[in-house]
């Protein structure tokens, strides 16, 4: 049987994975340096942390996370895969707009409310995979409802260990730490139905005021809503190109946004590892500083200049 071949128009792979090494080979190779340079800050920050709490959510889940949406951003900027590659720069907005919020002060109450946000989120998946259980009959009907077949298991994990997983996350929320935080998430979970966002506990309701409260309102929203757009399908720029009697579809790799994405990706990195230098390793800030005048800043700049598109 033969296989479909892509149409070139649509989705041409060899065409800009070639155009992306012969003209932003150094963009990519000082993308992969920062990030490079980021494992090794994150070990040295951990070594450093007193391995609460919150430095486990600070480092082990928000600086890794924004390690593992760089590492993916310079995968997809690699194949040319931009539009994929803006889903993950948003997430990177998110991360980092939120850890420098919760390290801003409060940083270990922050940080708790967070943690059991996320042992709340962990026990509500558990119930909703038990069948036997309100959550998991909840679930049951929603997919009768919309024709799926309910005979197939959600999970492979046994009826038993889903109820150990509820009664072991069930009684880390009832430590005298976390158990007042809980009851306000439970109290609010009875009115809405759901859990609020872990920054709601700390009084602030949105985002957008958490990147005003950061300094990165500006970037909220010049960047992320139009990040935002684009991963909910709702930014049609670079999707079509209108004319009036017309349109044509564009490709799917596109070498637009390749320098912009890089760009950003880099900038918001910087803050964060400077964010956790200050905090963890300050005396290495000069070092930090000189290193990136000295070996990154005009590479940086470069990636302000305006590019051009492969011809065939």
């Amino acid at each position: 049987m033969m296989k479909e071949k892509a149409q070139d128009k649509i989705l041409d792979r060899d065409l800009y994975k070639t155009w992306v090494r012969l003209e932003y080979k150094d963009a990519l190779e000082l993308l992969q340096e920062v990030i490079n340079y980021g494992t090794i800050l994150l070990l040295r920050c951990l070594a450093s942390s007193e391995k609460k709490l919150k430095d486990i959510v600070a480092i082990g889940v928000f600086f890794k996370h924004v390690l593992c949406m760089l590492d993916t951003i310079e995968i997809m900027l690699s194949h040319c895969a931009s539009i994929g590659a803006s889903l993950p720069l948003r997430s990177l907005f998110e991360d980092i707009i939120q850890v420098k919020y919760m390290m801003l002060k409060d940083f270990e109450y922050r940080a708790n409310a967070y943690y059991v946000w996320n042992i709340r989120q962990q026990r509500m998946w558990a119930g909703r995979a038990m069948l036997g259980d309100m959550k998991g009959e909840e679930i049951k009907e929603i997919l009768k409802k919309e024709g799926n077949i309910t005979n197939i298991p959600i999970t492979n994990i046994s009826e038993e260990e889903l109820r150990k997983i509820v009664t072991t996350l069930t009684a880390i929320l009832g430590k005298p730490k976390f158990k007042d935080i809980d009851a306000r998430y439970e109290e609010d979970y009875k009115k809405k139905k759901y859990d609020q966002a872990w920054y709601k506990m700390t009084g602030i309701n949105s985002l957008k005021k958490i990147a005003r409260e950061v300094g990165f309102e500006a970037g909220y929203l010049l960047e992320y809503s139009m990040l935002s757009g684009i991963a909910h399908g709702t930014f049609m720029v670079n999707q079509v190109r209108q004319s009036e009697r017309d349109f044509t579809i564009e490709p799917i790799r596109q070498i637009d946004n390749i320098k912009r994405i890089c760009s950003s990706s880099i900038s918001l990195s910087l803050e964060l590892y400077m964010q956790f230098i200050d905090y963890y390793r300050k005396s290495e800030r000069p070092d930090f500083d000189a290193k990136y005048l000295q070996e990154w800043k005009s590479r940086h700049k470069k990636l302000y200049e305006k590019q051009t598109k492969p011809n065939k």
